[in-house]
């Protein structure tokens, strides 16, 4: 994870690659954003490697994932800004994708270069 957060465009945080986007029936793989105190979020900004696939925003914890409502969502591309609808104070922010984008190789896997909360 620290990868994505690191500051350094050069490195990134990976998932597994699969054959398919939809990862073969999974329902999504995570990545937990905890905030070092309670904040009032507005944004995601995700710069990641490929296209497509869907993310859902949600504030809530790696243990519950896909509990509560999703704040924003959509689909990726290099440089993506999922903004909320309404300001939300919270500590831990869930990155919940439902889809894989695809990488320029044609893999089917998440590549955050850098992850940004505001």
């Amino acid at each position: 994870m620290g990868l994505a957060i690191d500051g350094n465009p050069a490195t990134a945080w990976t998932s597994s690659t699969y054959a398919q986007a939809d990862m073969g029936g999974k329902p999504g793989i995570g990545f937990a954003i905890t905030l070092t105190k309670k904040t009032t979020v507005t944004a995601v900004t995700l710069h990641i490697n490929g296209s497509g696939g869907n993310v859902e925003v949600r504030a809530t914890d790696a243990a519950n994932p896909t509990t509560g409502p999703v704040l924003a969502s959509g689909p990726m591309g290099p440089d993506t800004v999922l903004t909320f609808s309404k300001p939300v104070e919270t500590q831990s922010i869930m990155l919940w994708f439902t889809l894989l984008p695809q990488t320029a190789d044609g893999s089917n896997r998440v590549e955050i270069n850098e992850v940004s909360v505001s």
